[in-house]
C-alpha cells in the first residue's frame, strides 16, 4: 500500500509539473521586465523550418520560439533580409539576441550559449542528373557548394579535406552554382532544396544521396543566445522544458509531416480556435473572376475552371461550405471583398494596394506572363522594349499596378476583359495585350486562329493564391493549412486537365480559306523579313551575351571569356586576376527605395566602374547585385589598387535618394593548376571576408 501511495504521489506531482506555468526566479523576472522583446533571425528559404513568405515569417522554428516566449512572458521580434553568415556576425556583435537554428560546435560556443536541442534534421546531397555523387566519399576531388557559415564547413575541412568547398550566399545560390557547373554538388535539407528547385525552375538537379555525417550531435538544432545574456538562455530553457508533447506534436504535424519530396495527401490539423471560428462562420463567401479561363469563370451560376478544381479539393477538407457570390467582372469582385461582401477571392496576386484590405496565402499557381500581338510583330523578350507602345491589360489585375510602378515608361491601357483586349489588338487599337500563357493559349485554341500570336514570354510570373479579407486572420491560417495538403500529383492533374486540352472539331471550309490567306501573308512577310534578318540577328547576338539592365556582359558570356583567359594564362604563363564585387546592403536598398531605384543604382554603378577601368579589363554582371571584373596581365597588387580606386569612386559618386552606397570586393589571382571553379571559389571566399570584416573594403584571397 505504501508503494502504491508513493507511486500515486509521484504521478500527481509529475502531472502537476506538466500543467504548471513556468516559474522564473526573481532575477529572471527582472530580466524579462527590462528586456520584454527579444530579436530572432528569419531566414529567406529554409522551408519549412524558418522562411519568409511575402514578408511574413513562417516555419516550425518561428512557431516554436513564439510558443516558448509566450510561456516565459517575452515577445518576439523577427529580423529578416540577411544570409546565415550575416546572422552569425550579428550575434557575435550582440546585435541579435537569439539564433533559432543554431547547431552547437566549439567555434560558436565562444560567442553563444546553447539550449538543449529541440529539432533534429538530416542533410542531403544534390547534384546534376546522371551523377554518381551518392555519399560523402564520392565527393572527393569535387567542388561542394555550401552557404557561408554553415556548420558542415569545419567538419568537411577537418574530416574530408579532399573536397573543395565553394562558399555561397544561401541555398538557392548553392543550387545555381551546381546548375551552372561552378560546383559539382550542394548540400542541404531535402525539402528546402527541392522547394527551391521547383520555385526557381532549376532543371537537371535532384537528390543523389544522404550526407551521412558520423557526428550525429551536429544534426541537432538549438536556440543559440548571445554570450552576454546567459540569463536569457536559462529563461528560454525553462520555456523549452515546459513545451508539452501535444504542443510539439502539433507543430510537427503542421510543418514537418509535409516536408517530403513526394508528399501523400494529409488531413488538415485545425486548432481548437480554428474549429470554433469555422463553426461560428457557418459558410465562406467566395468571389471569383467571372471571365478568366482557363483559370476560372462563372457559367450558369457555377464556378468553372482550374481554381474550381482546386476548391473542390479544398471544400472536402473544410467542415463548412463555400458559397459562390456571382459578380459581373473582376473589378466588381475586388469591390465586393473590399466592402466585405465576400470573405475570399479564389485566385489573386498580392500588390501593395491590395494588402491594405486583404491578406494572401502562399501561391498555389505560378504562370508565366506573355504578350499577344498581330502576326507581323517581331519577337519581344523584354517589357522595356514596349516603350511608347499601347499595351492592354485587364483593369483591376495585379500586374496593372505592379507594371505601372516598375515600368512607368509603358503606356498601359486598362481593358474590360481578356477578349476585349485581344479584340483591340486585332483591330490595331492596341499594339499588344498582356496576360498569362495559360489564358491566352487557352483562347487561341478556340479563337483568333491565324490572326494573333504570342510574341513574347517574360521572366515575370503571375503568382496566384487565395486572398482573404484582412480582418479575419483565422481564415488566412486555415487556407494556408488546407493548401499545404494538396499534393504535387493533384496539382499536375489539374494543370494537365486545363492547359493540355485538345479540341477535336469537324473540318470547316472557312479554315481552308483562312489557311491560304495566312500562307500568302507569311510568304510576303518572309520576303520582308529577309531584308531585316541581319540586323535582327545582330540584336539577338547582343542579347545572348549582354545583361539587359546594365549593358555589360552576362554570366553565360563571362564563363566563356574566363575560360579563354584561363587558357591564355596556362599557355603563356601570364598573370591575371579576377575581382568579385557586391553592392553592400542591396536588399535593404530595394526594400527601402524600391526595385526600380535599385535597378537605376546598378546602372549608375556600372557606368562608374566602366569609366575607371582599362580597355583590356572585362566587366560583367555575375548575378543580382554581384559583378565580376577580369583583369588580364595583372598581379594581385595591381588588382588591389584598381579595386580600391573603384570602391572610392563608388563611395564618392554613387548615391540613392541622398543615401551613400558602398560595395565590397574579393580578389583572386590565377595560380598554376587551378580551374575556373577553384579560382572563383577563392575570390568569392575573399568577398565574404570583406563583408564579414565590415564591408566597404577589398580582401585578397589567401
Amino acid at each position: 500500500m505504501k508503494r502504491v501511495f508513493i507511486f500515486l504521489c509521484l504521478a500527481f506531482a509529475a502531472a502537476a509539473t506538466l500543467s504548471a506555468d513556468v516559474v522564473l526566479s526573481e532575477e529572471e523576472q527582472e530580466f524579462v521586465k527590462s528586456h520584454p522583446v527579444i530579436t530572432v533571425q528569419n531566414e529567406r528559404d529554409y522551408i519549412p523550418v524558418n522562411f519568409n513568405d511575402n514578408g511574413v515569417a513562417k516555419g516550425y522554428s518561428i512557431d516554436f520560439i513564439n510558443l516558448v516566449a509566450q510561456k516565459v512572458g517575452l515577445e518576439v521580434e523577427v529580423v529578416g533580409g540577411k544570409n546565415w553568415q550575416e546572422y552569425l556576425d550579428m550575434v557575435q556583435r550582440q546585435e541579435l539576441d537569439v539564433l533559432l537554428n543554431a547547431v552547437k560546435n566549439q567555434e560558436r560556443s565562444r560567442y553563444m550559449h546553447f539550449t538543449t536541442p529541440y529539432l533534429q534534421l538530416y542533410p542531403s546531397i544534390f547534384s546534376r542528373d546522371g551523377s554518381q555523387l551518392s555519399s560523402i566519399e564520392s565527393l572527393y576531388g569535387k567542388v561542394l557548394a555550401v552557404p557561408a557559415g554553415y556548420y558542415f564547413i569545419p567538419y568537411f575541412q577537418k574530416n574530408h579535406p579532399k573536397i573543395t568547398i565553394l562558399l555561397t550566399r544561401d541555398n538557392l545560390d548553392s543550387l545555381q552554382a551546381v546548375a551552372t557547373k561552378k560546383a559539382d554538388a550542394a548540400i542541404g535539407l531535402a525539402y528546402t532544396m527541392q522547394q527551391l528547385i521547383l520555385d526557381n525552375f532549376i532543371e537537371g538537379i535532384g537528390i543523389s544521396g544522404i550526407a551521412d555525417i558520423e557526428e550525429l550531435e551536429n544534426h541537432f538544432e538549438r536556440l543559440g543566445v548571445r554570450s552576454d545574456m546567459p540569463l536569457l538562455r536559462d529563461i528560454l530553457q525553462k520555456g523549452i522544458d515546459s513545451v508539452t508533447y501535444e504542443e510539439r506534436n502539433s507543430l510537427k504535424k503542421k510543418w514537418l509531416e509535409f516536408a517530403r519530396i513526394d508528399p501523400i495527401e494529409k488531413e488538415v490539423g485545425f486548432t481548437e480556435l480554428e474549429k470554433q471560428y469555422l463553426e461560428q462562420k457557418q459558410q465562406i463567401r467566395m468571389c471569383v473572376d467571372p471571365e478568366w479561363m482557363p483559370f476560372e469563370s462563372i457559367k450558369g451560376g457555377k464556378h468553372y475552371g482550374m481554381s474550381a478544381d482546386y476548391f473542390e479539393l479544398i471544400e472536402q477538407k473544410l467542415p463548412i461550405p463555400i458559397k459562390l457570390v456571382p459578380t459581373e467582372n473582376w473589378s466588381q469582385s475586388l469591390e465586393y471583398i473590399k466592402d466585405r461582401r465576400c470573405d475570399i477571392l479564389s485566385l489573386a496576386m498580392a500588390t501593395p494596394q491590395r494588402k491594405k484590405y486583404m491578406d494572401f496565402t502562399a501561391p498555389y499557381l505560378q504562370i508565366p506572363l506573355v504578350i499577344a500581338t498581330q502576326n507581323d510583330k517581331f519577337f519581344i523578350n523584354d517589357l522595356g522594349a514596349l516603350k511608347g507602345k499601347k499595351v492592354g491589360i485587364v483593369k483591376g489585375y495585379a500586374y496593372l499596378e505592379l507594371l505601372q510602378n516598375r515600368y512607368p515608361q509603358l503606356e498601359l491601357v486598362p481593358v474590360d476583359s481578356v477578349k476585349d483586349g485581344l479584340n483591340k489588338v486585332l483591330h490595331s487599337e492596341l499594339f499588344g495585350f498582356i496576360d498569362t500563357l495559360a489564358t491566352i493559349g487557352y483562347i487561341f485554341q478556340k479563337e483568333y486562329i491565324g490572326e494573333l500570336k504570342i510574341a513574347g514570354k517574360f521572366e515575370q510570373t503571375w503568382d496566384l493564391g487565395v486572398a482573404v479579407r484582412n480582418d479575419h486572420k483565422q481564415l488566412l491560417h486555415i487556407f494556408d493549412k488546407v493548401l499545404l495538403t494538396i499534393t504535387p500529383r493533384q496539382k499536375q492533374e489539374i494543370l494537365n486537365r486545363w492547359v493540355s486540352i485538345n479540341y477535336e472539331q469537324p473540318l470547316d471550309i472557312k479554315y481552308i480559306y483562312q489557311g491560304v490567306a495566312v500562307a500568302a501573308v507569311i510568304i510576303l512577310f518572309l520576303l520582308y523579313r529577309q531584308y531585316t534578318l541581319k540586323e535582327y540577328n545582330r540584336k539577338l547576338r547582343y542579347l545572348s551575351t549582354h545583361d539587359n539592365l546594365t549593358g555589360v556582359y552576362n554570366r553565360m558570356h563571362l564563363d566563356r571569356l574566363l575560360d579563354v583567359e584561363l587558357e591564355r594564362a596556362k599557355r603563356y604563363d601570364e598573370p591575371f586576376c579576377i575581382i568579385v564585387f557586391d553592392v553592400d546592403d542591396f536588399k535593404y536598398i530595394n526594400d527601402t527605395h524600391g526595385h526600380q531605384a535599385g535597378d537605376k543604382l546598378l546602372v549608375q554603378l556600372v557606368q562608374i566602374i566602366r569609366d575607371n577601368i582599362r580597355k583590356t579589363d572585362i566587366l560583367g554582371r555575375w548575378g543580382g547585385e554581384e559583378f565580376l571584373l577580369i583583369c588580364p596581365f595583372s598581379k594581385e597588387e595591381q588588382a588591389r589598387v584598381l579595386a580600391q580606386k573603384l570602391l572610392k569612386k563608388v563611395r564618392e559618386n554613387c548615391r540613392i535618394e541622398g543615401d551613400g552606397v558602398t560595395m565590397s570586393g574579393g580578389i583572386a589571382s590565377f595560380r598554376k593548376g587551378e580551374n575556373e571553379k577553384i579560382l572563383f571559389a577563392r575570390a568569392d571566399k575573399a568577398l565574404y571576408e570583406a563583408k564579414k570584416n565590415g564591408k566597404n573594403r577589398v580582401v585578397i584571397s589567401s
